[in-house]
């Protein structure tokens, strides 16, 4: 079994040597993107990445081609060496901040003829990044709950960080802080998108039976 942000071309040989059944639940769109980099350099052009070099989608992904720039920042990303004489395409892993990338495009569109844009950023990740935007601008905190180790998650609570202080990711209900509290009125809470819908439930509960009716969520 593949899960979702799909896996290396060195297991997929393996499996494949091996002569065992595959179930690849790869993403589409990390699909797509592993496509567009195995069709670009087969067009002779560079590849530069924007993602988490340590992110299992995008080592996967980045293991289906030759010679890939990866940068994880806008500052990395200037920094780049990149040839007028050449041509090149430009991929994001599908969990990138939205911000982030359309400050590099704008960049690009400014600066460069030669780059080609590919952007295959998850839809649910991109209305959850909108949801979050605009929830953290309504309420006085912000709870983010997935992994903190998740992509998406991170992204999220980084997005509600910079627009609202009062921004925390956790687990679960038993990383709750009560000093969080102190002087808040409104609440929001939202989640990854692998986030168990028990788990936020249970968060919720526990802020609702903790603090009664002084708190809006």
């Amino acid at each position: 079994m593949i899960r979702a942000h799909g896996t290396t071309k060195e297991i997929y040989d393996i499996l494949e040597k091996e002569k065992v059944k595959i179930y690849d639940a790869t993403c589409v769109f990390v699909e797509r993107i592993r496509k567009a980099l195995m069709e670009a350099e087969k067009k002779g052009k560079k590849i530069i990445f924007i993602g988490d070099k340590y992110h299992p989608e995008v080592k996967g992904i980045v293991s289906f081609g030759n010679d890939v720039s990866i940068v994880n920042s806008f500052e990395e990303f200037i920094e780049l060496s990149i040839d007028n004489e050449k041509e090149y395409c430009l991929l994001t892993q599908t969990t990138l901040n939205k911000e982030l990338f359309f400050r590099i495009k704008d960049y690009i569109e400014e600066n460069y003829k030669n780059v080609e844009i590919f952007s295959k950023i998850c839809g649910a990740t991109y209305e959850r990044q909108k949801a979050v935007e605009k929830l953290a601008k309504e309420v006085e905190m912000v709870l983010i709950v997935g992994d903190n180790k998740s992509s998406n998650s991170k992204k999220l609570y980084e997005i509600s960080k910079n627009i609202n202080e009062k921004s925390y990711l956790i687990q679960d209900k038993t990383e709750l802080n009560s000093s969080w509290f102190n002087n808040v009125e409104k609440i929001g809470i939202t989640a990854g998108a692998s986030t168990p819908e028990e788990i936020i439930l249970e968060i919720e509960k526990e802020i609702r039976g903790t603090f009664d009716d002084k708190h809006g969520l």
